[in-house]
């Protein structure tokens, strides 16, 4: 039978059988049909009828030897697990085993299920997907045909080396439900067996090669199991099920080095509260697990008072909180066993703290006088294990903490304590019934010792002042600093920047944390399109420069290696940049003077901070001096436009001054040999050579130093991960051989030579560069065919496909689209070329019709579409060409078909279809859809009839 052109055709056949009340006349002919794999996958994905399980099961069907075992990938080290078609029919009997008539289907599925687990001949298949089905079918099934010891088949669905989310997501929602919500006591002996599986540990080995113990079900799957089913677990389950979660945390704390002692760490709260940051460990939710099951079944006193008064003893203190957490929630029923319990040596348990207080603090108000008495008596007597130091702030700070859970509980002698210990501490404290707190991840900032409005009221020498006699306690957090004092003076600067520059001598004299803030003040405003008077901010700034020990200032930031020195550079540079990078928002060019004195005076003193070449123009912009340079050629231009901005100046040197051209002549020379300078000289190479020409035409070679190893790397750094290509300045580059320098050079960044074959690429659509010559640096990379180089120009011209290019552009992409399609012809395809053949698929976006050969350049590469799947954007394209390019356009869906059936998007494979049929592509239009069909896609098939109709 021939599926390419008739697979719709023999389903409709199928549908027909299936349709009619007896199977009797049509079973030999079904199974005539369903000989063949893919109509055997439809029909058991449309049968539903109980009619056809006794002719299926006879027919072999039903076997275990059936069930599909995994198949080794195309990857290796990786498998494939197929799907056992029967299943689907299966599922859908069970469905219908909870009507009486229908019943004894139970019984068969059950038979099934106990075959293909433990199989009388040869070894179980391990496939989960068949394990998850059946967990399914056992789900649906009805409980009086599901035996106690069917229930152990679970155990075996689990051992297998493929995963098991599906079967924990589905114990957890449906199968475990079923048996709690029943009122057959027999039901709750089967969830409390799945329990016992499901929570097995076994010894896995960590990414890191430590052993450690895991329970069968995984952790997530595991904690929402607990959350759906405490409650019937409690009421249902217990104490079976807190007698197997009990013995599965001691198996775990007994394995661990602590053996359990510091629960409190690992644990905050028995419950699934903020604190637990995760409960990714069985120790962790087995115990949140069972408080809440413990929690739910508190409403049988007889039951649960035993477990309480056994978990009060145990030696691991983990049970004591468990039963504290159940007590505390339900004091009045079980105040008996709490008091039976308490006593002074409790108190000085981290572990017990948080339950306890817990407990106390939601309680006390229901304790009688005399257990209130004993409660403070107890917190009186203070730790037994007091510190040497500070033995009174000690003592006073843990009575404090305790008598925290009990204060403002209408009991005067508890109030009254509280305030004393708090005049020892001279605090209040946050959270005291946590034995280890997690705060909230926030940043707090820094602490000011003033606030911005009582700064603002003193005067500047005032403001000086205060600042100079500031001094840092070191007492510890929330303390006040010089770093919040600094904010505070900066945000003063924002809001009242005319004050400041009516004197801005007094400071002068404060310390660069101040400075710096300042400038920073400055800087911020002028953003925010606010005037400020430029005039004594730029002397300002001059005068600091100039200050007797500025640069000898080695003041860092909280004893690191970050210098305030540096810092104060860097705002100096970042204001004047704001200040001349638009025409727009400048300062007035009367402070163009200044300006060139203090960013030249920077540039003579300051240090380069760059050690080595890699992620160099990052490094650069960061650094002291890299900020100076930029602001230094934002200045140059701002200048430029200024003076020189005439048609007879276009060719003209548009230098400020000789010092500053000289900053950058020293910086070619290596007279100051900061690679910054390297950096970010090449990336303003464009606006250099605005300002002169002729200089840097000149001293190219200056700037790209080829036996200067180290500064050639940074300056072609800094120039190729530029956005745009300047004609002028690629040609530039390319007749002094500094392309071809990039091409024999292995940069430690790759995306230096990514930026770089962009270039050339560049220079290739606007005709630079040609396909072949020697000369040509597009045909280098060519010829060389290296398969990442090759990719990227693939990757860099589609990146194009939604600009509105030139006929002559987009001609030159198809031109090296034939050119690799002939190369590729040519020579034993490998890996790394199928990966090409691949990418080039994306560059049918530039087709506009499949003529002329170009059906043939995707014949050849469609085999590999998917290998980087790229299937749906080719259909995409393939839409749009469609309707001129009907012929073409079967001839390479069906060569694709062939090597893949990509299933998205379905629109526009409708669309395709659709077209195919308008143009009168019938036969091939059905064999697509009929291919589809077979591998079990529909959403072809209305059209398919629709253009099939007898």
């Amino acid at each position: 039978m021939n599926i390419t052109n008739g697979f719709y055709n023999t389903a409709e056949k199928i549908d027909k059988i299936l349709e009619k009340d007896s199977p009797n006349f049509d079973f030999n002919n079904l199974f005539f049909f369903i000989s063949n794999k893919a109509y055997e996958n439809y029909f058991f994905k449309k049968v539903d009828s109980l009619k056809w399980f006794c002719p299926l099961k006879k027919k072999g069907y039903f076997d275990s030897k059936n069930n599909p075992s995994s198949q080794p990938a195309k990857e290796e080290g990786y498998f494939t697990i197929p799907h056992w078609n029967v299943l689907d029919y299966l599922e859908k009997v069970s469905l219908k085993t909870s009507q009486e008539e229908n019943k004894k289907y139970a019984d068969e599925l059950m038979q099934i299920i106990r075959d293909f687990t433990s199989p009388k001949d040869g070894e179980k298949v391990d496939n989960y997907r068949t394990w998850w089905v059946f967990t399914k079918i056992l789900g649906n099934l009805p409980n009086d045909k599901i035996r106690l010891e069917d229930i152990e088949l679970i155990q075996e669905w689990y051992d297998s080396k493929f995963g098991n989310e599906l079967i924990d997501e589905e114990i957890g929602s449906n199968l475990l439900p079923k048996f709690l919500n029943s009122q057959n006591p027999n039901d709750w002996e089967k969830a409390t067996k799945i329990i016992d599986i499901i929570t097995t540990l076994k010894e896995t080995e960590t990414q890191y090669g430590e052993k450690e113990l895991k329970t069968m079900v995984k952790d997530y799957w595991l904690l929402e199991l607990f959350k759906k089913n405490s409650d019937l677990l409690g009421k249902r389950c217990v104490p079976e099920v807190v007698e197997i979660l009990k013995e599965r945390i001691k198996q775990v704390l007994n394995t661990g080095e602590s053996n359990g002692k510091y629960s409190y760490m690992w644990l905050p709260v028995v419950s699934e509260y903020r604190q637990n940051v995760s409960l990714d460990e069985p120790k962790k939710f087995l115990v949140v697990g069972l408080g809440n099951i413990l929690l739910s079944a508190a409403e049988d006193e007889k039951k649960t008072k035993l477990i309480l008064e056994a978990f009060l003893k145990e030696e691991k203190e983990v049970f004591k909180r468990v039963a504290l957490f159940v007590i505390s929630k339900n004091y009045m029923r079980y105040k008996k066993v709490f008091w039976n319990f308490i006593k002074r040596e409790h108190f000085d348990s981290l572990n017990l703290r948080q339950e306890l207080s817990v407990l106390l603090k939601d309680n006390f108000e229901n304790f009688r006088e005399e257990e209130k008495k004993k409660i403070l008596n107890f917190i009186k007597q203070g730790p037994q294990q007091l510190q040497k130091k500070d033995e009174g702030t000690y003592r006073a700070n843990w009575m404090q903490g305790w008598l925290k859970a009990i204060i403002n509980k209408g009991y005067s002698d508890a109030d009254y304590l509280y305030n004393k210990c708090k005049e020892i501490t001279g605090r209040e404290l946050e959270h005291p019934e946590f034995g280890f707190y997690i705060k909230p991840v926030t940043w707090p900032g820094e602490v000011s010792p003033i606030t911005r409005e009582k700064l603002l009221q003193k005067s500047n020498e005032e403001i000086a002042d205060y600042l100079n006699n500031f001094k840092e306690d070191g007492r510890g957090f929330k303390q006040p600093t010089m770093s919040g004092l600094s904010e505070i003076l900066r945000g003063a600067v924002k809001e009242k920047p005319d004050k400041f520059t009516e004197d801005l001598n007094p400071f002068l004299n404060t310390r660069l944390v101040y400075q710096y803030n300042i400038i920073r003040g400055f800087e911020e405003t002028w953003k925010e399109k606010k005037q400020i008077n430029w005039n004594m901010i730029l002397q300002y700034c001059w005068d600091l420069i100039n200050k007797n020990g500025f640069w000898q200032n080695e003041e860092t930031y909280k004893n690191t290696s970050l210098k305030y020195r540096n810092w104060t550079i860097s705002f100096i540079a970042d204001l004047i940049a704001v200040g001349t990078k638009s025409d727009d928002w400048a300062f007035s060019k009367d402070y163009f003077p200044i300006t060139g004195k203090i960013l030249v005076k920077i540039l003579k003193y300051q240090e380069s901070e760059m050690k080595d070449t890699k992620d160099a123009l990052t490094k650069s912009i960061n650094t002291a001096i890299g900020k100076t340079i930029e602001a230094l050629i934002f200045y140059c231009l701002r200048y430029a436009r200024e003076f020189h901005n005439k048609p007879e100046d276009k060719d003209k040197p548009k230098w400020s001054n000789e010092k500053v051209k000289d900053v950058f002549r020293r910086a070619l020379d290596k007279e100051d040999d900061s690679l910054e300078f390297s950096v970010l000289m090449s990336r303003y190479l464009p606006n250099l050579l605005w300002l002169d020409r002729d200089w840097v035409t000149q001293d190219i070679n200056k700037l790209f130093p080829k036996r200067d190893t180290k500064h050639w790397n940074v300056a072609m750094q800094g120039y190729l991960f530029n956005q745009r290509v300047y004609n002028d300045v690629y040609k530039l580059l390319k007749e002094n051989n500094h392309y071809l320098k990039g091409l024999e050079e292995e940069f430690e960044d790759e995306r230096v030579r990514e930026y770089l074959i962009q270039h050339i690429c560049v220079g290739y659509l606007r005709g630079i560069e040609n396909l072949c010559g020697s000369d040509s640096l597009f045909s280098r990379l060519l010829t060389e065919w290296e398969e990442k180089d090759i990719r990227e120009i693939i990757s860099f011209f589609w990146g194009h496909r939604d600009m509105q290019l030139e006929d002559e552009i987009r001609e030159r992409i198809l031109k090296f689209w034939q050119f690799c399609c002939n190369k590729l012809k040519e020579k034993e395809l490998t890996e790394e070329d199928n990966s090409i053949l691949s990418d080039i698929n994306l560059l049918a976006v530039f087709l506009k019709n499949l003529k002329n050969g170009k059906k043939d350049w995707l014949l050849q590469s469609i085999p590999y579409v998917n290998k980087n799947h790229h299937s749906d954007f080719l259909l995409e394209y393939l839409d749009l060409l469609t309707e001129e390019n009907s012929y073409e356009v079967c001839e390479i869906y069906l060569r694709m078909l062939d090597y893949t059936v990509p299933s998205y998007d379905k629109e526009n494979i409708k669309s395709i279809i659709i077209k195919l049929y308008a143009q009168g592509q019938k036969e091939c239009s059905n064999k697509i859809c009929n291919i589809y069909g077979s591998l079990g896609y529909e959403f072809l098939r209305p059209i398919y009839e629709e253009h099939n109709k007898k």
